[in-house]
């Protein structure tokens, strides 16, 4: 079975900052992607007078995401980390809900300033997922045109802009892309500790 198997010896290889800056340029080059295509989609959130809340479809946008981004901003101003508090219904423990310190972080802006951030917290979602979905193609063997399609394509798909009225879209697609790169890292380089921060 093994006849005919090379033995692998390890190369020396010079990196040079040429060799350096192709990454820095590739991912530059797909944030760019991602911010050019995101001004033209949501044209109308970044200059004109629209706000990522809606009354219609997305309706939970203005019921429960906004109440509750504003809820946790108060909270982390007046009290710091959330714990239990009566602002919500009889009174109920927030501590479940820190991750939104991590994944939103429009709780840590004033209440006035959380409407028209909200679509900068999506550009933020929507640049992160891209890099980080375009690493972990590289890492699986994917070349460098196919990797910025991919993660284009995940970036501007029907789930991910699902999350531009339901913010918990976009931030499981976020996490589902550091999970998948973690994963790779733990098995390919045995970096364990990025699988453990991930999860």
């Amino acid at each position: 079975f093994l006849e005919g198997a090379v033995a692998f010896t390890p190369v020396a290889v010079e990196v040079t900052a040429e060799r350096k800056m192709r990454p820095l340029l590739f991912y530059g080059f797909i944030a760019g992607a991602i911010l050019l295509l995101a001004l033209i989609v949501y044209f109308e959130f970044f200059f004109g007078s629209k706000t990522l809340l809606f009354t219609e479809f997305g309706s939970d946008s203005i019921n429960i995401f906004y109440p509750f981004y504003a809820l946790l901003s108060d909270y982390l101003r007046q009290s710091g980390i959330p714990s239990w508090s009566f602002r919500l219904a009889m009174g109920q423990n927030l501590f479940p809900y820190i991750g939104n310190i991590v994944l939103a972080p429009v709780v840590w802006l004033p209440k006035s300033a959380i409407v028209p951030a909200l679509v900068y917290q999506n550009l933020l979602y929507l640049i992160v997922t891209g890099l980080v979905f375009a690493r972990f193609l590289v890492s699986r063997g994917v070349n460098l045109p196919g990797a910025c399609f991919g993660a284009l394509a995940l970036c501007f798909s029907a789930y991910m802009c699902a999350g531009s009225c339901w913010y918990f879209h976009a931030a499981e697609v976020l996490c589902l892309a550091v999970l998948l790169l973690a994963a790779e890292m733990a098995i390919d380089r045995g970096a364990w500790i990025w699988l453990s921060l991930a999860i």
